[in-house]
């Protein structure tokens, strides 16, 4: 079920609902929910001195100092879902600077790029309707003759993927980072191949081995499967003689904490 935030005041309910998690070992408000607080200047403070750590490093401090209940001692950030995690964060970013976003996108039809300013209570987010729709762990995907058991993202994944990728690196064994980043990250979804359990390194050999629309619909399923925010939005080409609609994304990137009027400065 797809629709706007459910954000009312400092209240955010996940789009998972809650129902990924053991209400003991993460303590929602009301099972469903997180309390957030404005973004502000000590912030942009604390975020600068991590701006150089890995995506998911960066997330999860935003998310300690953003989101006032429940406390870290309530909740471990590496059992939630990713999906949760940035509804969360683009909900802070609505509470602190309003709806406005303005981005830039190319045309992927006559590449001419353009400046859009998009209004984020217009993304739509997905939400769990029951406990049964929320399969998080053990989802069956089968591509030819394999049959993938999967998870759904959560913040560990990250993790686990940054301490293979400097292994790998170590060994020599990377290509390029941000590539295999992606790569490595969908195998660390996979939790069994055929039945069979292997360490991430197999796993990301197997799929090197695999056509490359096979690593696009298992991105496909999974994301069919997860719950949170679609950051695409549809907008029309301002070239008068192409007009084609295209999807800009909100990226979260290093300005995406910041007022319009700062995004373009350093």
């Amino acid at each position: 079920m797809s629709e706007s935030f459910r954000l009312v005041d400092d209240l955010f309910e996940l789009p998972s609902q809650g129902y990924a998690y053991d209400s003991e070992k993460i303590k929602l408000v009301n099972q469903t929910a997180v309390k957030i607080r404005p973004f502000v200047t000590a912030d942009q403070r604390r975020l600068a001195s991590v701006a150089g750590e890995s995506g998911y490093k960066v997330n999860i401090h935003l998310w300690n100092h953003l989101v006032t209940q429940p406390s870290e001692k309530e909740c471990n950030v590496f059992d939630l879902l990713t999906s949760d995690l940035i509804a969360a964060l683009f909900c802070v970013k609505l509470r602190s600077f309003g709806s406005k976003f303005e981005t830039s996108f190319k045309c992927s039809a006559c590449s001419m790029v353009q400046n859009v300013v998009l209004n984020l209570t217009d993304l739509q987010v997905k939400y769990a309707a029951t406990p049964e729709e929320v399969v998080a762990d053990g989802l069956e995907y089968k591509a030819g003759d394999n049959t993938y058991t999967m998870h759904l993202p959560r913040i560990s994944d990250s993790r686990e993927v940054e301490f293979e990728l400097k292994r790998l690196k170590a060994k020599g064994k990377i290509i390029d980072e941000q590539t295999d980043r992606f790569y490595l990250h969908t195998a660390q979804l996979i939790d069994a191949i055929n039945g069979e359990h292997t360490p991430l390194e197999r796993r990301f050999e197997h799929l090197m081995n695999q056509p490359l629309e096979v690593i696009d619909d298992i991105g496909e399923f999974l994301s069919e499967n997860d719950f949170g925010v679609d950051d695409r939005m549809p907008v029309v080409c301002k070239n008068k003689e192409c007009r084609w609609e295209n999807n800009a994304r909100v990226a979260m990137d290093a300005h995406f904490f910041r007022p319009t009027s700062l995004r373009g400065s350093n």
